[in-house]
């Protein structure tokens, strides 16, 4: 029988980013392993090891494609009746089953379970805890009576006793284990919350500070690299630059020059809205905010009539975030609204 020993292996106490490597490093004692058989959901992968009988494997290219069959949408629909909901979509458990082959009839086996979280982090980031943490990355957040918002925390155990501060203290809420998301506005109206949320189990407490704004506006939400969603409420007044694009010709000089009326044929064009939306007097840790948008992979407009999300592409690539100069920022961001085709 032999020893499988990791010399590099993924945190069990730590929550992994699907999106950042993810790489193990093992071997067996003795080293006379000719392959590995890597399960994951009844899925096998073959590895093999390299000349000193190490075996190396990356997770992160499967664990991404694991967790997003989704491709970032956004499934939860709060309502009056609960104050806390599992989002399943931003968390996989992920069972592994190493079995490495010193021949095709003799294996050893190790299994492991994985916490995987759908973000990514920068270099030198810290792993969060797969304790009661943080998710949604912020401080303090802005909020906007009347329009849905929420902040998510990774609860560690699936249980009936977490207590939630919101509007008050509430207790005996019941959590599930993965990444759960505190509503603290829906559309259905305002509420008047604390300047400090948060939840706690236990002897563990996360919060989050609030600054309340009773306005409207044209309301965004986002994707975060680091997990969840962040939000804001842009300025009314705002530009529209209506564009048009074709979308190909055909090819049409089939006659002499003194018959043909064109040598192309148009097959169409888009018509696409760019709508240039504007916030202003912010704070620093509001500007931190918005300024996640231009790196996140799913922007999504809010139509308050309907209480529908509809998916927008944020063309702004660059934004100031920190002048010495100033101590409140005034920023802007280009959105494209879904394009049209017409044919002709």
């Amino acid at each position: 029988m032999a020893i499988i020993t990791f010399k590099i292996d993924l945190d069990s106490t730590k929550l992994t980013p699907a999106y950042n490597n993810a790489i193990v490093s093992f071997s067996a004692i003795p080293q006379n392993s000719i392959y590995c058989i890597i399960t994951i959901f009844g899925k096998e992968y073959k590895i093999y090891p390299d000349s000193n009988g190490v075996f190396w494997y990356d997770f992160r290219f499967l664990f991404s494609k694991l967790i997003n069959d989704d491709k970032w949408s956004d499934k939860v629909a709060p309502s009056l009746t609960e104050e806390v909901y599992l989002d399943d979509d931003l968390f996989l458990e992920i069972p592994i089953k190493y079995e490495i082959f010193s021949d095709p009839t003799t294996s050893d086996i190790v299994n492991k379970t994985v916490d995987v979280i759908k973000s990514v982090i920068d270099y030198k980031s810290e792993l969060l805890n797969n304790e009661l943490t943080k998710i949604t990355p912020f401080d303090k957040v802005s909020v906007f009576k009347g329009y849905p918002f929420d902040v998510s925390f990774w609860a560690d155990v699936t249980a009936p006793d977490y207590t939630v501060t919101k509007v008050a203290e509430v207790t005996g809420v019941a959590a599930t284990k993965g990444v759960n998301r505190l509503f603290l506005e829906i559309a259905s109206g305002p509420t008047q919350l604390l300047p400090t949320v948060g939840v706690k189990h236990g002897g563990d407490t996360i919060e989050w500070d609030v600054k309340e704004y009773d306005c409207e506006g044209i309301y965004l939400k986002w994707y975060v690299r680091e997990g969840g969603w962040a939000y804001w409420l842009f300025n009314q007044k705002h530009k529209e630059t209506i564009r048009g694009k074709s979308v190909g010709e055909l090819y049409n000089d089939f006659e002499n020059v003194t018959d043909i009326i064109s040598p192309k044929v148009s097959m169409g064009k888009e018509r696409g809205v760019r709508v240039k939306l504007h916030a202003t007097g912010i704070e620093q840790f509001e500007i931190d905010i918005i300024s996640t948008i231009i790196t996140s992979p799913k922007v999504l407009l809010y139509e308050p009539e309907s209480q529908q999300w509809l998916e927008v592409e944020c063309m702004t690539t660059t934004m100031v975030v920190n002048n010495y100069e100033l101590l409140k920022f005034n920023t802007s961001i280009d959105i494209d609204i879904p394009q049209t085709q017409m044919l002709l």
